[in-house]
């Protein structure tokens, strides 16, 4: 095999840009596509490995396990929507590192690519598998948005990988070791808490006609005795999961919110955000219709990442991210060091996290309509 001062000499370029270019991805975008795309071609033919991957190769393991973000859709020469920006991921994140911390393994993010060729890295990664375990989120709409090819990519590795899956839905028919929140008891514990207020009719502002949870709602007001309308938000996908992302939820919100107060009809004491962004959105909408805050009417959100910060402190169900990272953290650790005799036994773990609501000043007794 090739040493790099050989690929070096070959390609007419120094050993430290051959470093840069093979081993080193956080300063490889200082070397010119031309020349990267000519070491990695030299590489190759010489049959080139990394040093990282010469000692996985030799221990049998890859010492990394990877989280999957969505890919966003990109133009050339343009930057993709920034998924980490999500709620969902800066608990995960924080949830996976606490349970890898001093495990010996490394966490890897695949995606969500911010140009073209970050994107095709990410999916070499999987196909080359690079990693000892993948966990994967299918937690929002934000799969919609993958590309066809990583979309294939993860299918695939789904038939081979030691995967763990997190959801907001019950995976029992899953492959996988799993990890989902109880998104029915969610719902049901928010309107509980309103009809324990004298609340009867709420609005929900929704992000999708065909979300489950609109399904959740409307089946807890059917037990509780209430009527739950559903508003569905427009939120541009090219921009959901911007730099402004949050921004543009809050907005969307805004807008359609003063939308409803303007045109009515206006026979709800509470409304709900499908997350905390679009419940900031609804505050906004009823300040500026003079509105108070829950005196007039009462708002929930969803998620308890933005509310301890709204004003009035904002109602919000805790979706629990930190403690599925967590939880997803220690099952992948367990997948990638298993044996096969141990792997089927780890495979059918199934873990049901529990909604917490957070009470705060943005509800309280329902107005007289």
């Amino acid at each position: 095999m090739a040493s790099l001062r050989q690929i070096a000499k070959k390609a007419g370029v120094s050993p430290t840009t051959v470093s840069r270019v093979l081993n080193d991805a956080k300063y490889a975008d200082q070397v010119s596509e031309a020349c990267r795309k000519r070491v990695q071609e030299i590489a190759k033919e010489a049959g080139y490995q990394s040093s990282y991957h010469r000692r996985a190769i030799q221990k049998s393991v890859a010492e990394t396990i990877a989280l999957v973000l969505p890919f966003g859709q990109h133009k050339p020469d343009e930057t993709n929507p920034d998924s980490l920006l999500e709620p969902v991921f800066h608990g995960l994140i924080a949830g996976i590192e606490s349970a890898m911390h001093g495990s010996g393994y490394a966490l890897s993010l695949v995606g969500p690519g911010r140009t073209k060729r970050a994107e095709e890295l990410g999916i070499a990664g999987l196909q080359s598998k690079r990693y000892d375990a993948l966990i994967l989120p299918t937690l929002t709409n934000l799969y919609q948005d993958v590309t066809t090819q990583i979309r294939q990519t993860i299918d695939h590795a789904q038939n081979n990988a030691r995967i763990v899956q997190i959801d907001y839905h019950n995976t029992a028919q899953s492959n996988h070791p799993s990890i989902y929140f109880d998104e029915a008891q969610a719902c049901h514990m928010v309107l509980e808490h309103l009809h324990e207020q004298g609340h009867r009719n709420v609005l929900m502002l929704n992000r999708s006609h065909t979300s489950n949870r609109d399904h959740y709602y409307q089946e807890a007001g059917k037990t509780l005795g209430m009527t739950v309308q559903t508003q569905t938000v427009k939120i541009d996908s090219q921009t959901k999961s911007s730099l402004a992302g949050h921004t543009d939820t809050t907005e969307a919100a805004e807008n359609s919110m003063l939308v409803r107060l303007a045109t009515g009809p206006h026979d709800y004491t509470a409304v709900i955000g499908y997350n905390d962004s679009m419940a900031m959105g609804i505050i906004r909408a009823l300040h500026r219709a003079g509105k108070r805050i829950p005196e007039d009417v009462c708002v929930v959100g969803w998620d308890n990442t933005l509310a301890p910060f709204a004003s009035p402190a904002l109602t919000s169900i805790d979706s629990q991210f930190v403690e599925m990272g967590r939880q997803a953290g220690k099952l992948a650790i367990e997948l990638a060091s298993a044996d096969e005799a141990k792997l089927a036994a780890i495979q059918k773990t199934r873990i049901v996290l529990k909604p917490e609501l957070f009470c705060r000043e943005s509800t309280g007794t329902a107005a007289n309509l």
